[in-house]
């Protein structure tokens, strides 16, 4: 077959050329896929030799001459290291054109060389591409195809046409149709395990396996005993994917104590017992109260009225506690119509222990019935009263 070497749009062919290193391009035209030829287009006869092609040109044979130079010359003969023998496969209208001979350089492209064009061989398809045109011998080809290497899974085929008529024929490559994995066998991941999913090509029995990751606890929180004032409760999580549990301790709240009762109170002879309640739990605690020191000759102790008597008949210390901490009880001399700013008289010679008052007797009162109500008494007999016109005690 004769042929012609072009770039890829087929606006330059190889031509008659041959230049010091490479071949020159000439400029021609091509409609569709048909190029028109002028006369330094170099017309280049194939001829098949051991499986591979070699491009016949006036004056001999075209080789990729160096293995580190971009060259593409002519050589006399076909020499032994085959750099003048090449491979051809086309796909989509785009040639690739390989030398069979071991150099690095064989690979044949078309460079623009900015508006001096030409075709040389580069170590890989880094310039353009370039296209094969076969010389119209006038046969109406009848051609017959030949699947010359099956496509696989990853590898690209090869049909070979050939024409019953004249004998020409030409190479399309398939192309790979890829795997086709289905799902073999699968081990589930749980909480704390990766699993694995194995695939095997439908086509091929090629396989592969893939990891699941683990997906992890879900765990929920839930109080599953209170903690107490003493005692530690327990938190427990629980897994929703696998049951799994897990429990951790809640620390005890501790008591919460009021601020105690006298439930016994201390004497000169004996202690007492101050008991506090906790809030929490209702449990009790207890602190011992000293006993009482002996009260002095002349003294008597006087205890808070917390909760009013059925009965008030006794003595009591009738007191008012200021701001500043003074303790004032009502004046015992008091007269007739006496002014409230002298109702009173600073406490004296006076003790406070456990919250009692130890002080001399006669700064207390006597608190005696009456005709059905109480009448206080001052001393040995004296009383108080109020009056009608102002703010004042009598006695």
């Amino acid at each position: 077959d004769k042929i012609v070497i072009a770039n890829n749009n087929g606006s330059y062919a190889l031509s008659t050329d041959q230049k010091t290193n490479n071949r020159g391009a000439t400029a021609v035209t091509t409609a569709g896929t048909v190029m028109t030829l002028t006369d330094d287009v170099e017309v280049i006869t194939l001829e098949s030799v051991n499986g591979s092609w070699a491009f016949k040109v006036s004056g001999g044979y075209l080789y990729a001459a160096s293995t580190g130079s971009n060259h593409l010359k002519t050589q006399a003969n076909l020499s032994n290291n085959n750099y003048g023998l090449f491979t051809i496969e086309i796909t989509d209208g785009v040639a690739s054109i390989k030398s069979v001979g071991n150099t690095s350089r064989g690979v044949m492209q078309y460079n623009p060389n900015n508006g001096s064009p030409l075709f040389a061989c580069y170590d890989s398809a880094k310039m353009t591409s370039i296209a094969i045109y076969k010389l119209d011998s006038g046969c109406n080809h009848n051609y017959s195809s030949e699947t010359t290497k099956e496509a696989d899974c990853e590898n690209t085929g090869l049909i070979t046409y050939t024409c019953s008529e004249c004998g020409h024929s030409y190479s399309e490559s398939t192309p790979a149709y890829g795997h086709d994995y289905y799902t073999d066998s699968t081990t589930p991941a749980t909480c704390e395990n990766a699993g694995s999913a194995t695939y095997i090509c439908n086509n091929c029995d090629d396989s592969y396996t893939e990891t699941i990751p683990a997906l992890g606890h879900k765990y929920s929180e839930q109080i599953t005993l209170q903690p107490g004032c003493e005692t530690a409760g327990t938190k427990t999580s629980t897994c929703s994917t696998c049951g799994d549990t897990t429990t951790a301790p809640i620390p005890a709240t501790g008591h919460s104590w009021d601020n105690g009762v006298v439930t016994t109170p201390a004497t000169e002879t004996s202690t007492g017992v101050m008991t506090y309640t906790c809030g929490n739990c209702s449990g009790t605690n207890t602190e011992t109260i000293p006993m009482l020191d002996p009260v002095p000759a002349g003294k008597t102790t006087f205890v808070k009225v917390e909760i009013a008597p059925t009965d008030w008949s006794g003595m009591y210390l009738i007191v008012h506690e200021s701001e500043d901490g003074t303790f004032y009880i009502l004046n015992s001399a008091l007269g007739a119509d006496v002014d409230q700013g002298s109702n009173y008289v600073a406490l004296e010679n006076f003790s406070i222990v456990n919250r009692k008052i130890i002080t001399d007797v006669n700064n207390a009162v006597t608190i005696e019935p009456y005709n059905g109500n109480y009448a206080i008494k001052i001393g040995s007999d004296l009383y108080i009263s109020g009056v009608s016109n102002g703010n004042k005690l009598n006695q």
